[in-house]
């Protein structure tokens, strides 16, 4: 870990590496393997229980695992449900995936090569529109998390089980309402009210492996039909950008971009 780095300005003073993880008891299988995935990597990982009565005993294995138990049922939200400081590092991460030992580094890297400002990064990220018209879900282009990207491009959303912000550019929970369901889609209007350009990162394959689960999901259960609030919510970002689908360079250089890890 780096805690004591700090990405931006070195006069507001250190910073952690942190990562924000939501999750509900229908994942009390895969939970166990996603934090031990995670928790060496970060200083401190915050996990928001929703729907518990208690802090499974389990977690005391993990003396970084900082547990919350929200007032109501936040769901995807919870990742942004606790606050960090501005410069922290925060990985938003999800409750049914299996990170690389060095996941972490590699945003990072990436991250700091790139440059932070006006940027957030992640590995899952989708083009949604062309001369802002909506793709339907079959046709968007999707830069899937499992997969590798020689490239870092813009993209219009991030997946946000996959994501790397600075703590200043991350909204508390309740600056996104009606994102219980619909977290990407939300964060990544919000990124584009706010100027924030969303980068899908270059890496390797197998950065990030997935949990088969049971049961359904936030996915299944309320956005895999394109509802017609999610596709309302997209259309106020995708498309919006002339560098969405195009490389993205170091800030303040013109210089050929840089590959992978392997």
């Amino acid at each position: 870990m780096s805690g004591s780095e700090t990405p931006s300005d070195p006069s507001s003073g250190p910073s952690i590496r942190r990562a924000h993880m939501a999750t509900f008891p229908a994942r009390a299988e895969s939970l166990p393997q996603a934090v031990a995935s995670l928790a060496p990597q970060v200083d401190e990982l915050h996990l928001v229980l929703n729907e518990h009565d208690g802090v499974p005993e389990w977690l005391d294995r993990h003396p970084n695992v900082i547990p919350v138990l929200p007032e109501r049922d936040v769901k995807a939200l919870g990742k942004f449900y606790p606050r960090p400081g501005a410069d922290d590092r925060v990985f938003l991460v999800d409750d049914d995936l299996i990170y690389a030992p060095d996941y972490c580094d590699v945003l990072e890297a990436e991250a700091r090569r790139l440059g932070w400002e006006g940027r957030v990064f992640g590995v899952h990220g989708s083009i949604l529109a062309e001369r802002r018209i909506l793709f339907w879900t079959r046709r968007r282009r999707l830069f899937h998390y499992a997969k590798p990207l020689r490239h870092s491009l813009y993209v219009d959303q991030l997946g946000t089980g996959t994501m790397l912000v600075l703590g200043r550019d991350l909204p508390a929970h309740d600056e996104l309402p009606g994102g219980e369901t619909m977290a990407d889609a939300r964060y990544a209007r919000w990124c584009h009210d706010h100027g924030l350009d969303r980068v899908a990162v270059a890496r390797r394959r197998g950065l990030i492996r997935t949990i088969r689960v049971e049961g359904p999901s936030i996915y299944s259960r309320h956005n895999a039909h394109l509802p017609p609030r999610l596709v309302e919510e997209q259309a106020r970002f995708a498309g919006q950008s002339p560098r969405i689908g195009k490389r993205v360079e170091p800030l303040g250089a013109s210089g050929p971009q840089g590959l992978a890890p392997s």
